[in-house]
């Protein structure tokens, strides 16, 4: 699925838990500028509009 948004021009944040995971997503994406990907826990992962991490946000 990522692959497909970035064609598309999409800006994409990849929050993922896992080292494991998040090292292979590293593997594959790590030189897309248009993709940032963030080990850690998506459910308190801070955010613009909420930078305390302490509930989910949605941002546009």
């Amino acid at each position: 699925m990522a692959d497909t948004l970035v064609r598309r021009g999409v800006r994409l944040v990849a929050v993922e838990p896992d080292p494991v995971c998040c090292r292979n997503l590293r593997k594959r994406f790590g030189r897309e500028p248009k993709i940032r990907i963030i080990e850690s826990d998506f459910l308190t992962i801070a955010t613009p509009g909420n930078p305390s991490g302490s509930r989910f946000a949605a941002v546009r």
